[in-house]
Parts: C-alpha cells; sequence; structure tokens
C-alpha cells in the first residue's frame, strides 16, 4: 500500500487504482445530496481484506497497476515466474531488498543490505532515465 497524491477533493488516494469495481461503493459517501470520497486511512488499507477504491477525480491519468508486466533476474529472480498480484509483487520486491519486515531474513547482512540498497537505487534511476 502507498498513497500517489490527492485528488480534486484534495484527498489522498492509493497508488495502485481501479477505474472500475465495488470500490467504488465502499470510498463513498452521500451527504447533503453530495457524494464525497471517504478519506483512505493507512491502517485500514493494510488489512488483508481491504477492498481498493475505484474511480477517483483527478486532473490528469495515473498509471493503474492492473497492466503493468514484470521481469526479474538476478538474487530471488525465481520468484518472479508467471502472472501475479500486485500485493505478491510488493512483498517479493521487499523480501528480496530485506526491507520492512524482512530485514532480519537470513539472507540479509550488512553487507548485502549496502550493496542491496545500491542496487535498488540504481533500479529507480535507470527506470527513471527510461521514462522520459
Amino acid at each position: 500500500p502507498g498513497f500517489g497524491g490527492e485528488g480534486n477533493d484534495e484527498k489522498k488516494y492509493n497508488l495502485l487504482s481501479y477505474a472500475n469495481g465495488i470500490g467504488f461503493n465502499n470510498h463513498y459517501s452521500v451527504t447533503n445530496g453530495k457524494i464525497e470520497r471517504k478519506t483512505v486511512k493507512l491502517e485500514e488499507s493494510i488489512k488483508p481484506n481491504y477492498i481498493q477504491p475505484s474511480t477517483i477525480a483527478t486532473d490528469s491519468e495515473y498509471h493503474s497497476g492492473a497492466d503493468v508486466g514484470i521481469f526479474a533476474i538476478g538474487p530471488w529472480s525465481h520468484l518472479i515466474h508467471s502472472v501475479h498480484e500486485q500485493s505478491y509483487i510488493n512483498t517479493v520486491m521487499a523480501y528480496s531488498a530485506c526491507l520492512g519486515d524482512y530485514t532480519k531474513e537470513p539472507h540479509c547482512n550488512k553487507c548485502n543490505q549496502v550493496s542491496m540498497s545500491i542496487r535498488v537505487l540504481l533500479f529507480f534511476y535507470l527506470m527513471s532515465q527510461l521514462l522520459k
């Protein structure tokens, strides 16, 4: 989970979003005849049964996570082998990079953490150059 920014209503929206789905009804309310989007709270968004919100008004289009290809080489690349849900991809990336809940895993020693941090930064730099 993570936040991508704010919609026109100045409320945060999730980084991965869906244009349609059951999330519309769970994240909107009607007050005085006006439809309002409920505020997304981090503690709610990390629960396993959380339903992603859908259809958020913004000034420009942002990318959905529904159609992103993923390819992997190197250590832990065997964990990426077919079509995966976004939550799985996030977990594999965190596990492989020794981030968050995975910092104490056996494969995460001091030397690897420094090396992996450099590789993660390099990856994001290269991606930013490709997307220019």
